[in-house]
């Protein structure tokens, strides 16, 4: 009786290890000093909306967000962009492939953007009350 306790005991705390080894987050994420979030590969947040910047373009370029809703940008290009408003009210810096940011919007109204190496890829994030 007292192996089989042993033995269960054991199993337990190996899975345990097993599955909390594997779970973690590898990717790489860095706190902007705007309060934004830059990363590489799956951030684990939840978005109100994700957006994938693939061929020199926003898709969607054009979304709604609630108050405070957080919006996750990811570059599935090959080349660098960005995502910075026209306004400068945030900017991601360079997002390389496979990268991402986010930023949470506080503030009603339209906010467009734009990247700073393409100037036909434009955006708007138009953020609502709740």
């Amino acid at each position: 009786m007292k192996q089989r306790k042993i033995f269960t005991l054991t199993m337990l705390l190996f899975a345990s290890i097993l599955f909390f080894s594997c779970s973690k987050n590898h990717d790489e994420v860095s706190l902007n000093p705007d309060g934004s979030v830059r990363g590489s590969g799956v951030v684990p947040t939840t978005y109100a909306a994700r957006i994938g910047i693939e061929r020199n373009a926003f898709n969607p370029a054009d979304v709604t967000v609630m108050q405070g809703g957080t919006i996750l940008w990811v570059n599935g290009d090959t080349q660098v962009h960005s995502v910075t408003a026209d306004d400068g009210s945030f900017d991601s810096g360079d997002i390389p492939a496979g990268g991402s940011f986010s930023f949470a919007f506080t503030a009603i109204g339209p906010h467009t953007y734009h990247c700073k190496y393409h100037g036909e890829q434009t955006g708007i994030v138009k953020c609502v009350t709740k």
